[in-house]
């Protein structure tokens, strides 16, 4: 839930660990193991997939969708 709410503020895999209150390395292993992919590449793709959707249902600039998305 923290990544969802905070991905746009440019949030990281350490910052998400934190939150989980484990270290990086147990992070990444736990999360990749329930997710099927790296915390990292599960932001990458949260972003992806709103910045779509900013520009499919918004008028917002390329520039504007990308400071938002991160």
């Amino acid at each position: 839930r923290h990544g969802r709410a905070s991905f746009a503020n440019g949030i990281g895999v350490a910052e998400l660990a934190r939150a989980a209150g484990m270290s990086r390395h147990h992070f990444a292993r736990t999360f990749a193991r329930c997710e099927g992919s790296t915390p990292s590449q599960w932001l990458a793709d949260l972003r992806a997939r709103e910045a779509a959707r900013l520009l499919r249902e918004t008028a917002l600039s390329v520039a504007e969708v990308g400071a938002r998305c991160g």
